[in-house]
């Protein structure tokens, strides 16, 4: 995990640049905490007048030499290259072009594919996450991965002529008076030669300046699709999304809830990590008597991994929030909830360990409707379509939470169900393949776990889906409540709609996250379009223990 900042100052009138920039770049220094280099770039003599500051934040992942430093320069062209990401298909690239690269970072080939190809054919050659800067003489190039999976921001200030753009919205915070969320799956041309002011505000009114590269329409490709060569070519689409992560030159590891996800993901890593199973280390967070701890040791034991068991009490939690709050920039209470021991579990392996890399379960519920409420989709149009809307979304949730929990503490964290070729075939098959239907005894995500029968004791690999934030102790939902009641400005709360009339809360936790975030991101809360909520239910509260399928299939 990296963190990328670049400001461009266009008004020749503010000549020096506000010198608080630096001070607003470095409030997500923890992204990259093992070494921060800048460099500036001005035209002060002739027209345009532009003044563009790179600022990078390393975690040293691969190649970890001063050679795979950035802001990196191409090896002989004029052009340079901030980057937080992985490009796992970077050694493959640099032998099918032959190119002369200077580093083993992966990072390096994304400046010699722009060279070779331009910014539309690199991206949508790239296979991995990312969001990167390219600055090359007067021109500019921003991109961000199809999913979202690396966050992105940009900050427009019309008055001052100034723009940035950053992995999270607090270094732009102070800085400009618009912000909004980069968005997934586009690219960004920025002609210094031609820019005015009258771009800057076609930017933020309309993403005129934002380009698509990626499809997020899924068609159906094959319906005669047979359920037995799904599974087949799903084992071999993730086992390979699992493998190609592995690549690392610092320790790694795998969070493991004791669900089917991160149970899966620890365990094709457990046979292709090292020569030892013991090599890699595990690690699981809950309270006491949580139903995470426990099926996460079954795993372990079962995988015979190195396990860390980390147990908190609820309290702890709960002091958490306003930091966690503070760290992921959201106010989504099913973010917040999955959030905290997300963040308290980082925090352990940050302060215990050297483990620097994580590989996590995230995403396959949304590709492969896992949700408890997918059992209510009226019908396979209805299923595939929420699917297909909640890929759509994840950059806004768990994708959030994962990205921001983990580096807050100088953690990178790797997610296989996002891969790009699995997620277009999952999201291809026609739904009735992957759709939950209780009356023939198929549990969400059955396919999936056919496909890996063997990987994985039964009771795990059978185990019915939890939502992380109530499976690490049932009473940290219902504490969090008691505590949000009385901790908030009753009168206030009963003004809600006038004093948020974006996303109201609806309860009084939702309205004590609000308060909280707003404290610290007042003017962004429509950063988050909508809040975490099942479809085709009434039900207030996002906790699946509050679907009536919870009870039915335990």
């Amino acid at each position: 995990m990296c963190g990328i900042f670049a400001y461009l100052l266009l008004n020749r009138n503010h000549h020096n640049p506000p010198r608080n920039i630096k001070f607003s770049s470095q409030l997500m220094a923890r992204r990259g905490p093992d070494v921060n280099r800048s460099k500036i770039f001005e035209n002060v003599s002739e027209a345009p007048y532009y003044h563009l500051l790179l600022d990078f934040y390393r975690l040293s992942i691969m190649d970890p030499s001063e050679i795979g430093n950035q802001p990196m320069k191409h090896p002989t062209e004029e052009v340079y290259i901030i980057c937080n990401g992985e490009i796992y298909n970077y050694d493959s690239l640099r032998k099918e072009y032959n190119f002369k690269t200077q580093s083993d970072c992966d990072c390096e080939v994304i400046l010699h594919m722009y060279k070779k190809f331009g910014i539309s054919e690199t991206v949508k050659q790239l296979d991995g996450v990312f969001s990167f800067v390219i600055y090359d003489n007067d021109k500019i190039y921003i991109a961000r991965d199809p999913i979202g999976v690396r966050p992105l921001f940009y900050g427009i200030d019309l008055d001052n002529q100034s723009m940035g753009f950053c992995s999270e919205m607090k270094s732009l915070h102070n800085l400009f008076t618009y912000i909004s969320i980069f968005p997934p799956g586009h690219y960004m041309e920025i002609d210094l030669n031609k820019q005015t002011l009258d771009q800057f505000q076609l930017y933020k009114i309309n993403y005129n300046g934002p380009v698509s590269y990626y499809k997020y329409e899924y068609p159906i490709v094959n319906d005669k699709l047979d359920e037995e060569t799904a599974m087949s070519e799903i084992k071999t689409l993730f086992l390979d999304a699992v493998n190609k992560r592995l690549m690392s030159d610092r320790p790694l590891g795998c969070l493991l809830s004791g669900g089917l996800d991160s149970s899966l993901v620890a365990s094709i890593v457990s046979r292709n990590y090292k020569s030892n199973p013991q090599d890699l280390h595990t690690f699981s967070i809950g309270l006491e008597g949580s139903p995470d701890l426990k099926n996460a040791e079954v795993v372990a034991d079962y995988l015979k991994t190195t396990h860390h068991r980390v147990e908190l009490k609820v309290e702890d939690f709960i002091n958490a929030v306003p930091e966690v709050i503070r760290a992921t920039e959201t106010y989504d209470i099913t973010t917040i909830r999955a959030s905290v021991p997300n963040y308290l579990l980082s925090k352990y392996i940050s302060e215990k360990t050297d483990i620097v890399v994580i590989m996590s379960g995230e995403g396959a519920d949304e590709i492969l409707g896992g949700y408890l409420y997918f059992h209510l989709a009226p019908t396979p149009e209805e299923f595939q379509e929420e699917t297909h809307r909640r890929v759509r979304l994840l950059h806004q949730f768990d994708v959030l939470r994962c990205d921001r929990s983990t580096a807050f503490h100088g953690l990178e964290v790797r997610v296989p169900f996002l891969d790009k070729s699995f997620i277009q075939y999952i999201l291809s098959m026609r739904p009735e393949l992957k759709q939950p239907d209780k009356s023939k005894n198929r549990i969400e995500k059955y396919i999936l776990r056919q496909a890996f029968d063997g990987y994985l004791p039964e009771e795990i690999l059978w185990r019915q889906k939890d939502a992380f934030s109530d499976a690490v102790g049932y009473n940290w939902v219902t504490r969090i409540k008691e505590y949000a009641t009385t901790n908030i400005d009753l009168r206030r709360y009963e003004n809600r709609d006038t004093i948020y009339p974006h996303n109201t809360p609806d309860t009084h936790e939702a309205f004590y996250y609000r308060e909280v975030y707003d404290s610290m991101y007042h003017g962004n809360e429509g950063l988050i379009s909508e809040i975490w909520r099942p479809r085709w239910t009434n039900i207030t509260d996002p906790s699946a223990t509050a679907l009536s399928v919870h009870e039915t299939n335990k």
